[in-house]
């Protein structure tokens, strides 16, 4: 291998390894997971039996089967939303659970900062490398 290639070649394995952290961040998505207006439709319904929030995420217990909804802001009151929904019909007491979330921010944030940050030092290598002048002849 001819060692003018070394610092390419390592910019681009920075660039696959960062890229690839971005998709497994980002990409990561359940199978089982629902829109919440289907949740309010099936509390509606009275297939729900349990909820429990953690965050913007909650894990409903329904008749169908167990799924995950994402909540579409912080600022959404699910326990308030479930009453409305449920209009005309009383729900159980135990059907809702808030939990705080189970991790800090910075564990989410740490592994999407850590890829943006190989991409970027992947791209600045390699532009560094390929913009440098090659050897002159005398």
């Amino acid at each position: 291998m001819r060692p003018g290639w070394v610092l390419p070649g390592l910019s681009v394995v920075v660039l696959i390894v960062g890229l690839a952290g971005m998709a497994a961040v980002w990409g990561g998505s359940t199978s089982n997971q629902r829109s919440y207006d289907a949740f309010l439709g099936q509390v509606a319904a009275g297939d729900v039996r349990h909820v429990v929030q953690t965050g913007t995420r909650l894990d409903v217990q329904a008749r169908d089967g167990d799924y995950v909804v994402q909540v579409p802001s912080v600022m959404t009151s699910v326990f308030d939303d479930m009453q409305a929904a449920a209009a005309g019909s009383s729900l159980p007491g135990d059907v809702f659970e808030a939990q705080a979330p189970a991790d800090p921010i910075w564990f989410t944030l740490a592994p999407i900062v850590v890829a943006n940050l190989l991409v970027a030092v992947g791209i600045v290598a390699l532009a560094v490398v390929l913009l440098r002048p090659g050897p002159t002849a005398t």
